[in-house]
Parts: C-alpha cells; structure tokens; sequence
C-alpha cells in the first residue's frame, strides 16, 4: 500500500519520513485518514521483518505494527520453536531476564526489531520535548508471528516507555515460559479465535501429536489399506455423534494392547530416549502464549462469539478441527473484532514498571541464523558465487598446467621444436615434419631456473597474491546467500575481487618470459597456452564480479537516501 500510495519504487526497502511532525501521509487509501505513516521498513530475511510505526490521531497513540507469516523466511523462523534464554536481552534493556525463555525464531526478530528503531531513531525522535506527540501512549500490535515480535519487542521497550501496550493477534503458542508470560498480563493481550492452530503450536504441542500419533497406530485392528478405503467412504458422512462407533470399529481399547509385540517394545525405547533428551536440554522448558489471553469463542459454529479470558494452558495441545487453518486468518478475525468486540478498548490494566538501564541496542550476534541459500539479495550474489568457483577453479588450472604459454624455434635448416611453458612445469614435445606429439611429460623446473628470470618470479608470485584474493571474495560471495550481509562486506568483496583481477592481470607479464629467450640459430616465436586463456577468463570474471559486488554495496548504502527522496517528493 505505501508504495503504490506515495509512489515509491518497487526495489525501496524502507520509507523515512523526514518531518516526523508534519501531518502528511495519510493512510486514506485503505480508510484510516487518522493514521499517519512515520516510518516503515520493508526488508524481509531470515531475522528482518516488515514493519512500520504510524501515528494515530484517533485515540493518540504510536503505534508499532509487525507484518506477520507471509514469506518462506517467516516459515523458517516459525519453525525455530525451540528455547532461548533473554538472559542477555534482559541485562541490556533493563528487565530480569534470568531464567526466563523465548522462542527463538521470535527473539532473534525481536533483536532486529529493537535495534533497528534504535538506529532509525523515530521513537525518540516522537517522543522528544518539542514533539507533539510526547504525551501518546506507545501501542505494539501484529499477527501471527508478528505477534509474537509484537510481544518480545514489548517487553524490551517497557523500560523506556513504561505505558507501552501490546496486542498480540492470534500468536504462536511456544512465545514465552510460564513466568515471564504471567508478568506480561499488565500490558500484553493476546487474541485467539477459536480452533486456530497457530497458538497451539510449540515444541511439546509437536511432540503430544506425534506420542498420540504413535499410540493410535499401536491400537488399529484393521489393515492399513482397509482403514485407508474406509475413511474415505465416510468422511463425507462422519459427524460427532458417530465417532465413537466409528473408533470401536477400527481401534482396539487402550487397555487390550499388546505389550509383548516388537513394535510395542520399540516404541516404549523411542518415548523413554525422545523423553530423556528433552528433559536434559532447553526443550524441556515449556513455552506458552504472553499475557492475557481473550480467547473468541464461536457458539454453535453460527457464527456468534463469545470473548472470554481463557488460561494460557488451555492451548497446549493442537486441537484437529476443520477450521484450524481458516481461523488464523487476519480478514475473518478483523470482522470478528469489530462487529463483537468493540468494548474491549475500556479494559484497564495495572501497571508493573521495570527498571530502566539505558537504551542500549541489545546484542545480535548471541543467536546466528544461517540457512544455506536463503537468498536475501536476491539471486545475483547466487550468480556471483556460481562465477567466482567457476573462475577460482580456472585459475588454479591456469597455474598448475605446463601450457601457459606456447615457445616455437626453427633453425635454417628446417628443425622445428616445439616447448610448453608453465609457472612451475614445461614440456619438450618432440616434432616430426612438423607434426608434434602431444603426449610429452610436464616435468618441474631445476631449482636454478628461477633465479635469474624475474618475470617467472613475479608470475608466481602474483599467482599466488591473487588466489588469496579470490578465495576471500569467493568466501564472502557464498556467506551473502546465505544470510544479510553488512555494507562493508560487499565493499569487502568489491576490493577483493578487484585485487585477485589485477594480480591474476600480473601473471600474464610471463609471456614476457618466454619473449625473452633467445637462441642465435633459431628464429623463435611466442604464443599463449591453455594457461593464458585460462588467465585473461578468470582476470575478466573477477572483474565483472567485482562490478556486481559494487552495485550490491551501493544499492545498501544508498537505501536510505532514495527513500527520503521519495517521502520528500510525496
């Protein structure tokens, strides 16, 4: 919506508007004239997430709003459910965070989150003493995994801004332990709709599924493909009342399983080691929802809702419904709040304030996320690294092959031979009439060969500067699709490839090597190899990678600077 309202182009990553006291940028386009769009950043990556602050005049708050699931990088970090500590978290923003767990995927987010309206500076710019809006309360809000962003930030914003607000939209279940999730009820509230999956799902949510996954498939009294032709004949005719006669058919009572089976046995081993494993690392942390949680019930399935505060252990176990999906969608829950819920703004809260220690960035580097070809800039540093192995393989064999460049001397006679140089072999190929076998052995250099020839050492040297070079670009090349990169690292390659292109450019002064033998009874000529060939490709790619890596750096530091121009523009 930003970019199509104010016009900005397709490749802008964030939107920074420069007078954050103007009242302009309006989100009329999608019906709320009172809301004012102060800053957004659109980057998506495995710890980057979408997100904007607007202000809304309406009911004087900033607000924070997080995009929630949408991209394969946002299924990734859902998926990283395992427990985290906010240990280090806590100490940097101020509240106690020892003993206490986060999701993972969630905290890692949340850092970039924290740390990048720290470096925008728009909250403190919003809530300085000439600002107009210093006395609005600051609010959080997403969905889904945005959500739970939405929750983390808030509590690492707490500190600074004690009556900050947090609403949390249909969350993942496996956010916050116990604890921690209980002393966020004063400020964070958490919104689930009914059968909705995405609040129930967790590490030990995952792993209730699949003991009772295993336990009814211990219990089946028919054949597989039996129970395979029978459910489908009566999933369409299935209903409540018959699921019990439905279940006596095809399962046995839990008490009528066989103990003495294989499988029984087996089985017993698997949940005893899955059971000690987890109890021996962090998963065995149970992780829930944050805060209070408004659960919307549907009565009846007509469509009728009945918000209630619900226990956060009431959504521990994945409840198997046909609406499990359907519930989590933003749309259908928007038209729930507000056709049913419109007192829900009059619920006061106490406050619990933590102690505040500074507005330090939290660390990043405490928890690293590196999914191979995750492709953040997209699919040219995927190109670049594909080009750079290629052309590091051709100058290893442009330096390791005999047929750098080729020597030809005939004498008055007619006599014709013919020699191969190398940097660090040659060959004597033996000519017939002018025909020459091509079998003939490199063999090494005496150790005295090099001593007097300083365009050999100089090639060699320069070969070896070079594959340096090219090996710390091809490094950097491959870590950019993996995860985002900083600027100085793109600018790190640019001179790397650019150093490996010119030292690879030096090697080429060997030619001169072989121009300067010279024979009184041969007339000599020199020629380039399969080496040289070699060399000019791997000198030129270098160089194209090094163009590439530069327009990479540039389009990262020169963000910024576009989007103020388009923001000014509008």
């Amino acid at each position: 919506m930003v970019i199509n309202d104010f016009m900005a182009g397709e490749t802008i990553t964030s939107f920074v508007k420069e007078d954050l006291f103007k009242m302009d940028f309006r989100l009329s386009n999608i019906g709320y004239e009172h809301a004012l769009l102060c800053y957004a950043n659109f980057v998506n990556g495995i710890v980057a997430t979408p997100y904007a602050i607007l202000i809304d005049e309406k009911t004087k708050k900033v607000v924070i709003v997080i995009r929630g699931t949408r991209s394969v990088e946002d299924i990734v970090v859902d998926l990283l459910f395992v427990p985290a500590t906010l240990d280090k978290v806590g100490l940097t923003c101020g509240f106690k965070g020892d003993g206490h767990f986060c999701h993972k995927g969630v905290l890692a987010r949340s850092k970039w989150l924290y740390n990048d309206i720290h470096k925008a500076k728009v909250l403190k710019r919003l809530y300085s003493d000439e600002s107009p809006f210093k006395d609005y309360d600051l609010v959080c809000v997403g969905h889904s995994l945005g959500a739970g962003c939405a929750s983390v930030l808030g509590i690492m914003l707490r500190p600074t801004f004690p009556s900050l607000r947090c609403y949390a939209y249909c969350p993942p279940g496996g956010l916050l332990d116990e604890d921690m999730s209980a002393k966020c009820e004063d400020f964070i509230t958490s919104v689930v709709r009914h059968d909705d999956i995405i609040p129930r799902l967790s590490f030990h949510s995952f792993e209730r599924v699949r003991d009772a996954f295993l336990a009814t498939l211990e219990r089946f009294k028919v054949s597989k493909i039996k129970l395979f032709f029978h459910l489908r004949r009566s999933s369409q005719s299935l209903s409540n009342e018959n699921v019990a006669v439905y279940n006596a058919e095809v399962l046995k009572p839990r008490d009528d399983i066989n103990t003495d089976t294989e499988f029984h046995k087996q089985l017993e081993t698997y949940r005893d080691e899955r059971e000690s494993k987890t109890r021996a690392g962090v998963n065995g942390v149970n992780l829930y929802i944050a805060g209070k949680i408004v659960h919307i019930l549907d009565m009846n399935g007509n469509g009728k809702y009945l918000p209630y505060w619900g226990g956060r252990k009431l959504f521990t176990q994945i409840t198997l419904s046909p609406r499990m999906l359907s519930d989590h969608d933003i749309h259908g829950l928007v038209d729930i709040l507000k056709t049913t819920c419109n007192g829900w703004s009059d619920i006061t809260f106490q406050h619990e304030s933590f102690v505040c220690e500074g507005d330090q960035a939290p660390p990043v580097d405490d928890i690293e996320m590196f999914v191979c070809c995750s492709n953040p800039y997209g699919f040219l540093p995927i190109i670049l690294s594909v080009l750079a192995t290629v052309t590091f393989a051709l100058q290893i064999k442009a330096y390791q092959t005999c047929d750098f460049a080729r020597l030809d001397a005939t004498n008055e006679q007619g006599e014709y031979f013919l020699v191969s140089l190398g940097l660090f072999r040659w060959t004597l190929y033996e000519c017939v009439d002018g025909l020459c076998k091509e079998d003939a052995e490199c063999v090494i250099y005496p150790p005295h060969y090099a001593k007097d020839r300083s365009y050999l050492k100089l090639a060699r040297s320069a070969g070896g500067i070079s594959q340096i070079f090219a090996l710390l670009s091809l490094l950097c090349l491959w870590v950019s699709t993996c995860f985002k990169v900083r600027r100085r690292i793109w600018v790190f390659v640019t001179s790397m490839s650019l150093m490996a292109s010119f030292f690879i450019g030096v090697c080429l002064t060997f030619s001169r090597h072989c121009e300067s033998i010279e024979y009184l009874e041969f007339t000599i000529q020199c020629a380039m190899g399969e080496g040289a060939i070699f060399t000019i490709v791997s000198c030129s790619s270098w160089f194209v990678i090094a163009v590439c890596s530069s327009s990479l750096a540039k389009g990262v530091k020169c963000t910024l600077r576009k989007t103020d121009t388009q923001s000014n523009n509008g």
